[in-house]
């Protein structure tokens, strides 16, 4: 079973066990498995006794535990255990992709995203804001490395991190400027070849 699971609140999701055995033993019967979910991190919703399958039901707020499967055959027992982390949603919306951000224009401020109140904001008025603000292939890689970087800040909780991911940001944004510039140059020079020909 693959440790380190994150859930986010509420959020359900199919778990299935699965291990390595040093040797292969036929059992005279199946053998149920047991599954556990330990810490207060939500809830477990089991099939049947004797499927690996099951749906975690995260709870409603941030914590850690584990799932732990014990399967038992007469006096032979084996089992597997993962750790489970129920984080933080940084935004309300929907399920999947990047949340839809709470818009500041605030051309003063150094800031380029963060979280206040549960909701996830971007700088409008920060210079590399306004620079691919009307070019949505780049406003969208923009944006999703902000999510990242406060994804990822939310998670590890050390606020040493924040300053290493901003810069991180800063390279990755003027990288993607430099290449849609140089791919519009070449374009350019495609079709003026072709007109002179």
């Amino acid at each position: 079973m693959a440790a380190g699971a994150c859930r986010r609140p509420g959020r359900r999701d199919l778990s299935r066990a699965g291990g390595a055995r040093s040797r292969p033993r036929p059992l005279d019967r199946p053998a149920p498995l047991r599954p556990r979910l330990t810490g207060g991190v939500g809830a477990l919703v089991t099939t049947d006794d004797a499927s690996p399958a099951g749906t975690v039901r995260a709870g409603d707020r941030p914590g850690k535990g584990s799932l732990a499967v014990v399967c038992r055959s007469g006096s032979v027992e084996a089992g597997a255990e993962a750790r489970v982390e129920v984080v933080e949603q940084l935004a309300a919306g929907r399920d999947e992709g990047i949340p839809e951000p709470e818009l500041l224009d605030l051309p003063g401020a150094p800031w380029r995203s963060r979280v206040a109140d549960g909701r996830w904001q971007v700088n409008s008025g920060h210079p590399e804001y306004r620079a691919i603000a009307d070019r949505p292939p780049l406003k969208l890689r923009y944006l999703a490395l902000l999510f990242a970087k406060e994804v990822v800040l939310r998670s590890c909780g050390d606020p040493r991190f924040e300053a290493p991911l901003e810069q991180l940001v800063e390279v990755a944004a003027y990288a993607d400027r430099r290449l849609a510039a140089s791919r519009g140059r070449r374009r350019k020079g495609a079709g003026m070849d072709r007109a002179r020909g």
